[in-house]
């Protein structure tokens, strides 16, 4: 018996090797074709066996070394062609039993990455030479056009190399794919879904429909497509629903603890408490991952979704509120949308909106399916040594870099990504949102910018309805609400911008002066909007440095620079929890 391995190599290059948004998610389409290849390959050579597929990824049994080596050879040659430029390498080695081991994988797993590390890397197929034209996008070698332009699959005018118009190709199917997905999980909260071609006038044929927008572009021309009497020097108000779009966020959601599920599956099962569970997968680890692979995307697409409402309805309520007819037009451009990745552009103002709700959809839905909340309580009891009896569901990090619409996409994905990897590593055992607003386009690296407010934020926000034990580490319904009451959108008449910048001015470097003028600005009166502020100890301060001993970090800045971004009706309807994600959905 062999096992043999093809998975994809350097992903975040491939997708974003340009900074064109049509090649990466032309880019993140093909990695998820790798499964699909899949399936042809089994239907060509009669193959029914498969061990584990998911996006990327393929790990297979064969009875023979021949039918190995032709599973490697002809997964990687699809990929030359379908999606060249793509790094698709594998690798296969004879196992003792037919029954695929952790100590399998392992091994497996280390002879593909000492085969990437030895040989020629995947540029090397497209040299360039003084001869040679170069592509006008990713300077390597240019290539004959092999697509006509049509408007299914916009390529240009342009001379293009031949990586990047299979991306363009593509670009278009991963567009109808993710529009299928919200069309197959949405009742009738919306009539119809459009979407408009870049190089066509942008218009909404019907008052009722609602478009996903296929590009930052065409989301720039929908904020400016009702303004055109208005001069540009003339002033916008910020309550104007086509105002200039001023801020661009990038959304990096991820979920946790899942990378060890598929190297050491045998580990996890051994933690399972459900008998019914561990006899089914027990002697059967393929169809272990298979089945995870499959509940994870299903969960993913549906908390998208869940999200994407969220949006549409904060838009609604700011509509409302300012007397304005509802939005045709939900400002998300999905980029990716792949096993548990998502990757989102959005309106900044309602980036955090979208990533809140989709982590708490995401562990909701999760929990939703038998296999998925014994891996939550695995992972804990695996972590902990106790295991939870709670039903739960996997938990998820995400990073929100909210920047200028001019900012490099690049570099905001990075910052994205980052911030995810900042909020995993406070915590994998909850749901964590870390965001960062951009202000200063000196640097572009995100551990140096959150440097210089390390010891006055606190920052990432858990997002999760479970008891949360952590004293560090703060609700998200915390820092919503103290925006609410500052702003002055509760009870109390909020606190004036110029006594936050005040305060917020001493926080980091005089902590006496900033409790002074805490104390101060209560006997002026606001001491039922600053209670929204403080800790546990109200004697110890606004979670300035210590509460009960252990730092939490300050809301104050927190709390100012979402006030600078978010709309207050979506900050509203967040704190109201009006919206749940299973609200769209029969069970």
């Amino acid at each position: 018996m062999y096992l043999a391995m093809v998975e994809t190599n350097s992903n975040q290059a491939y997708i974003f090797s340009t900074q064109r948004q049509r090649d990466h998610i032309g880019a993140s389409w093909l990695i998820s074709q790798v499964p699909k290849w899949f399936d042809e390959f089994c239907e060509e050579h009669k193959k029914k066996e498969v061990f584990t597929k998911v996006s990327g990824k393929v790990v297979a049994t064969f009875e023979s070394k021949e039918e190995a080596h032709e599973f490697v050879r002809w997964m990687t040659l699809k990929a030359l062609k379908e999606a060249p430029g793509l790094d698709l390498s594998g690798a296969y080695q004879k196992i003792k039993t037919s029954e695929v081991t952790d100590a399998d994988l392992y091994t497996l797993r280390m002879r593909v990455e000492d085969y990437n590390a030895r040989r020629v890397p995947p540029d090397a197929r497209f040299p360039v030479n003084p001869f040679s034209i170069v592509c006008d996008e990713s300077k390597i070698a240019a290539s004959p056009k092999k697509f006509e332009n049509d408007e299914r699959s916009p390529l240009a005018d342009q001379t293009l190399s031949e990586p990047i118009q299979h991306k363009r190709k593509h670009a278009q199917q991963a567009r109808d794919h993710i529009l299928n997905i919200i069309r197959d999980k949405l009742n009738d909260n919306i009539d119809e879904l459009i979407f408009g071609n870049e190089d066509e006038e942008y218009n909404i044929p019907k008052d009722k429909a609602v478009s996903l927008v296929p590009n930052l572009y065409q989301l720039e021309r929908f904020f400016n497509a009702n303004n055109e009497k208005t001069k540009v020097d003339d002033e916008i108000s910020d309550d104007d629903d086509v105002a200039r779009l001023n801020w661009v966020g990038v959304i990096h959601a991820d979920a946790n603890n899942l990378g060890s599920i598929f190297t050491q599956p045998e580990a996890i099962i051994e933690k399972f408490d459900d008998i019914e569970i561990f006899d089914q997968y027990a002697s059967d680890i393929g169809k272990f991952l298979n089945d995870v692979s499959n509940a994870v995307e299903e969960a993913t697409e549906k908390a998208f979704v869940s999200a994407w409402i969220s949006v549409y309805q904060a838009m609604c309520a700011k509509s409302k509120q300012n007397h304005k007819e509802y939005p045709s037009v939900i400002p998300l451009v999905p980029i990716l949308l792949g096993g548990d990745d998502v990757i989102v552009i959005s309106d900044g103002r309602y980036s955090m909106t979208f990533a809140v709700e989709y982590l708490r959809c995401f562990e909701k839905f999760t929990a939703e399916y038998p296999i998925l909340r014994q891996l939550a309580r695995a992972a804990r009891a695996q972590k902990t040594g106790v295991k939870n009896n709670e039903s739960m569901g996997i938990s998820a990090a995400a990073g929100v870099a909210i920047v200028k619409t001019p900012f490099p996409f690049y570099d905001a994905c990075r910052m994205a990504s980052s911030l995810c990897d900042i909020a995993k590593d406070k915590t994998r055992d909850l749901s964590a949102v870390n965001f960062h607003i951009h202000y200063d386009a000196s640097s572009i690296d995100i551990e140096a910018a959150q440097e210089q407010y390390a010891t006055i934020t606190a920052r990432p926000y858990i997002v999760a309805d479970v008891v949360n034990k952590d004293k560090r580490l703060i609700g998200w319904e915390k820092v919503v609400n103290a925006a609410i009451e500052i702003r002055g959108l509760g009870k109390s008449d909020g606190l004036p911008r110029n006594q936050q910048a005040a305060l917020r001015q001493v926080l980091d470097d005089d902590q006496a002066t900033a409790i002074n003028r805490w104390k101060l600005l209560k006997l002026r009166g606001y001491s039922s909007t600053l209670s929204a502020l403080e800790g546990e100890d109200p004697a110890i301060g606004p979670y300035l440095w210590k509460n009960n001993d252990i730092y939490a970090g300050s809301l104050l800045l927190d709390v100012m620079q979402l006030n600078d971004i978010i709309p207050a009706e979506a900050l509203i309807l967040d704190a109201e929890r009006k919206y749940r994600g299973s609200d769209i959905y029969d069970n």
